[in-house]
C-alpha cells in the first residue's frame, strides 16, 4: 500500500555569511559595489594594484591632494582627490559623490586631480565638519581646520583673516542661537 504523498514548500535560503542555514549551499557570489546580491555578504576586500581581488571592486581614489575652503561668492570647502588608475580606466566609472545629507556633487576634473567643492555652508557652521564619503574611505575638513594651520605658519595677513573668519563664525553662532 502506498502512502499519501505530501507536498513540502521550499524553504529557500536563508544565508550566513555566505552559506544558507536550510541546505548548507555556498552562496555563488554576484558583487555589486562591494555587496553580494544574494546573499548581502559585505566583502573583506583585498585591494592590489586597486581592485579587490575578492569582488572586483575598483578603489577609486588614489590619493587626497589636500584641501581648501573659499570665501568668494558663498563659503566652500573643497577636496582634491587624485582617482586611481584603475578607476580612470573603468568606462562605467562616475566621478559624483553623495554626502551624507544625500545632496549628491559632480567632480571636477582639474587634470592633475578632481575637485569635490561643498558650497553653501553657512557662516555658523563654519566650524562643522564636511563629510565626504567613496567606498570605505570618509574625508572630514571643516572650514576652520585650515585656519589651524595658518595660525602655526608666518604669514600674518593669512593669521588675520583667520582669526576674523574665527570672529564671524562666533558671532554667527551667537546670533543664529
Amino acid at each position: 500500500m502506498l502512502a499519501e504523498q505530501k507536498t513540502i514548500p521550499a524553504l529557500g535560503h536563508k544565508w550566513t555569511d555566505g552559506v544558507c542555514e536550510n541546505c548548507g549551499e555556498n552562496c555563488s557570489h554576484i558583487w555589486a559595489d562591494g555587496v553580494c546580491t544574494n546573499c548581502k555578504l559585505v566583502c573583506q576586500h583585498n585591494f592590489e594594484n586597486n581592485v579587490c581581488t575578492n569582488c572586483g571592486l575598483v578603489q577609486q581614489i588614489s590619493e587626497v591632494k589636500g584641501y581648501n575652503i573659499s570665501l568668494k561668492d558663498n563659503i566652500a570647502v573643497s577636496f582634491h582627490i587624485k582617482l586611481s588608475d584603475a578607476a580612470l580606466a573603468d568606462e562605467n566609472a562616475r566621478v559624483v559623490f553623495t554626502l551624507p545629507n544625500g545632496k549628491v556633487v559632480k567632480a571636477v576634473d582639474k587634470g592633475e586631480y578632481f575637485e569635490v567643492k561643498v558650497e553653501g555652508i553657512l557662516a555658523q557652521n563654519l566650524d562643522s565638519d564636511c563629510i565626504v564619503e567613496v567606498g570605505n574611505l570618509t574625508l572630514n575638513y571643516n572650514a576652520l581646520s585650515y585656519g589651524d594651520l595658518a595660525l602655526k605658519g608666518s604669514n600674518t595677513n593669512l593669521q588675520n583673516v583667520v582669526k576674523a573668519l574665527y570672529a564671524y563664525n562666533q558671532a554667527a553662532k551667537e546670533y543664529n542661537g
